[in-house]
């Protein structure tokens, strides 16, 4: 990465990661349907970020079950350490990937199933976003920075 790219990521984080995750949708050919006249399956992602250590977190211990992982867990785990060992505050990077309009319309259609244009974008959307988290992780860790997809780890609860 260019200093002008790593000043970026200091400087202006959420800016910075938020800019390369809609970059890496928009411009990535997974995400396309290139056997349907390279379709776009999304519109541009929506990024949000919360604190590792919120509550909500925790909560879900209870709503889902005491197997759910926090981030802080997750992260420990991940990288074989104890929840003291890690930085003292953890961002949590979402984001949703937006099903492009004229496939929603084509969904609402079916009454049997879902379309053919939903199940493509539901499988090949899934591969794009693996290559996403892969690409992130891959990014931020090249920085320095202490990354994890949990889904894709062995401690990941399945």
């Amino acid at each position: 990465m260019n200093q002008s790219k790593k000043t970026q990521l200091q400087q202006y984080p959420a800016r910075f990661v938020e800019r390369k995750i809609k970059d890496f949708v928009l411009s990535s050919q997974e995400s396309r349907l290139t056997f349907l006249d390279n379709y776009m399956m999304f519109d541009e992602p929506l990024v949000r970020f919360a604190d590792g250590d919120d509550t909500i977190f925790s909560s879900y211990k209870e709503i889902i079950g005491p197997v759910h992982l926090t981030p802080r867990e997750a992260m420990a785990a991940s990288f074989n350490k104890t929840k003291e060992e890690l930085p003292a505050r953890l961002s949590v990077i979402s984001w949703i990937l937006p099903i492009i309009e004229g496939t929603r319309k084509s969904n609402r259609i079916e009454t049997n199933g879902p379309s053919r244009l939903w199940s493509h974008t539901r499988w090949y959307g899934e591969k794009l976003n693996e290559k996403l988290g892969e690409y992130m992780v891959k990014m931020l860790t090249g920085e320095g920075y202490m990354a994890v997809t949990p889904h894709w780890q062995p401690c990941f609860p399945l």
